[in-house]
């Protein structure tokens, strides 16, 4: 005789029963160790990735400035031969440049030669007497520097007490070479107690950040009395490592292992368990190639873990209980309930118009509610089939329409770029450089910034095409072009006016300073070689200078023309020269 529904019911429910007694014991223990260890490990790798943006993402930026600035041929230039005061004063220039684009807008140079020592801070406190003092092999203060000359690394980052400065910084030195030759270090110091209140004391409640060294030697951490200082000066011994953060020899030993392996693989990312200040952390570490260091996140577990002191009868109880009416729900459910509620759902959606519920209307038994689900499905089916042909043509349509506006789109932008770009330089073109001067002109108006003008002229151009032809022409162009605005900063406004003619706008810019950069670019040019077939080709520029001022200026295209004046005042005074407006005047 089969069963009844109910003694099913009954059957499977004591099933269910005796099934969860035996393996919820075990599932909880598992359940809460497994969670544990991925949320520590996910929470650890998401901290320590926003620790090392917070931290790196400044130094790199640093760093890549001082790595340019040691570039500089004006640096190079001083450290060859720091006796000629043109070239030294050149190198200042450069370098009060850069410091307006360093975090605490300061700077250092050291010749290697003679060990003089330049800086300049944030106030300009030493403007003229950029020379602070002479570095010496014999003081112990000034180690740090000939340590640095005999190292093979390109930079350094070394937190140091300058003692002829009176200041500790986090200094980045650079390297500054010639011919595979230290010559000098440059660079710049940000200040330590804002840098790590920056970083790694930020007042996050059982989170602190290590930063350490190959060596294990402390960088960077919350208390500055157990960073390792001038570290490249010491010998390994003399240095302040991470033991006296991390005091259990185990967790050293493990650390030591993590870092061995995350050096061959950097950005990757690895906890441990360790224990500080008493209290059990989890502790993440990933090498940063970029400065040679590791960032270390000590993360408090008791703050991050799930609570496992459970009481386990409460918790079973709970559990057999609620899964017993879910299970009970469950079965009604699935036997009566939910066929009824699919059917009325697909009903609904094919009154809209959807027909897809055809493919997921069950067709569980052969009694009263499987038949009508039967009967429902086919004939869904049936009205998809008619529908879906015409979905089909419509959608296609639509893409290729969406295609077109797109193909349109790109075309437009192509077109509005190549309209005011001049194809041989790949500058501004005379159409944009006009409306940029109403644009400036403008502005200036509605502001009462100046805005200065440098219009100039490559001398002897004609000769050069007869001589050379327009093939060297054409390459002296596109020199001088990427050579000018390679120098330019991002405000500036330089393009084409025509032939050998170029312009140069310089919003908010005073005579002096735009004399100042005229007379930059011309020296460059002058010195810029050509090279063609095998031949050497330089060239000079006249260039002249004019200010529109607003209220007192009567149009910018005035003031073009009075810069055109100086440029024509120029060529009358042998080329290769700048003049100013108030000189054409004269």
């Amino acid at each position: 005789m089969p069963l009844k529904l109910g003694s099913k019911f009954t059957i499977f429910i004591a099933a269910v029963f005796l099934l969860l007694t035996a393996v919820a014991w075990f599932l909880t223990n598992k359940i809460i160790t497994d969670v544990n260890r991925q949320w520590s490990n996910q929470l650890s790798e998401r901290q320590v990735q926003f620790d090392i943006h917070r931290t790196l993402m400044p130094l790199i930026k640093e760093i890549t400035l001082a790595r340019q600035l040691a570039t500089e041929p004006a640096i190079i230039d001083m450290a060859m031969q720091e006796e000629n005061s043109n070239s030294t004063n050149r190198a200042i220039e450069t370098l009060n440049k850069y410091r307006g684009l360093f975090r605490d807008k300061n700077y250092f140079y050291a010749n290697a030669k003679n060990g003089n020592y330049y800086y300049n801070d944030s106030q300009n406190s030493y403007a003229g007497k950029e020379l602070r003092y002479q570095l010496s092999p014999n003081l112990k203060q000034d180690e740090w520097f000939y340590a640095t000359l005999k190292d093979s690394a390109p930079y350094q980052i070394n937190l140091n007490y300058d003692a002829h400065l009176d200041t500790t910084k986090a200094w980045i030195n650079v390297m500054v070479k010639h011919a595979d030759k230290n010559i000098g270090i440059v660079g710049t110091g940000i200040d330590l107690t804002a840098f790590l209140n920056d970083t790694v004391d930020i007042g996050q409640t059982g989170i602190h950040n290590i930063f350490i060294d190959r060596d294990m030697a402390v960088q960077l951490f919350r208390n500055p009395d157990l960073i390792d200082y001038a570290g490249i000066t010491k010998e390994k011994n003399e240095r302040r490592r991470v033991d006296a953060i991390l005091k259990d020899p185990k967790d050293l030993a493990a650390l030591q292992k993590v870092m061995l392996r995350l050096a061959k693989t950097p950005k990757k990312i690895e906890t441990i368990s360790v224990n500080y200040e008493g209290k059990p952390h989890i502790l993440g570490i990933e090498y940063l190639p970029e400065i040679g260091w590791f960032d270390l996140t000590l993360m408090e577990s008791k703050g991050i873990l799930i609570a496992d002191q459970f009481l386990m009868v409460p918790i079973l109880i709970t559990v057999i209980f609620f899964l017993t009416l879910i299970s009970l729900w469950l079965f009604l459910n699935r036997i009566i309930l939910k066929p009824i509620e699919v059917l009325h759902q697909s009903a609904l959606k094919v009154e809209r118009g959807d027909f897809s519920v055809a493919d997921n209307i069950p067709v569980a038994s052969k009694d009263e509610i499987g038949q009508v689900a039967f009967a429902f499905k086919k004939m869904t089916l049936s009205l998809r089939e008619h529908t879906s042909n015409l979905e089909k043509k419509i959608f296609e349509r639509t893409k290729e329409l969406e295609s077109l506006s797109m193909q349109l789109q790109l075309l437009n932008k192509d077109l509005n770029k190549l309209s005011r770009t001049d194809y041989l330089t790949q500058v501004r073109n005379r159409l944009d450089l006009d409306h940029c001067l109403d644009v400036e002109q403008n502005q200036s108006i509605r502001t009462g910034q100046v805005c200065s003008l440098i219009l100039m002229d490559i001398d002897h151009f004609k000769e050069v095409n007869d001589l050379y032809g327009h093939h060297a022409g054409d390459l002296i162009l596109k020199n001088v072009a990427s050579s000018i605005r390679e120098r330019l900063s991002s405000a500036d406004i330089f393009g084409r006016w025509g032939g050998e003619e170029f312009l140069l706008l310089l919003p908010n810019t005073p005579l002096a300073l735009a004399q100042e950069k005229a007379e930059s670019i011309r020296r460059f040019i002058a010195s810029l070689n050509n090279t063609l077939n095998m031949k050497t080709i330089t060239v000079t520029m006249s260039l002249g200078v004019s200010i529109f001022i607003p209220g007192i200026s009567t149009s910018i295209e005035k003031s073009l023309k009075e810069a055109d004046r100086a440029l024509y005042l120029a060529k009358n005074k042998g080329r290769n020269t700048v003049v100013v407006n108030s000189e054409a005047n004269g």
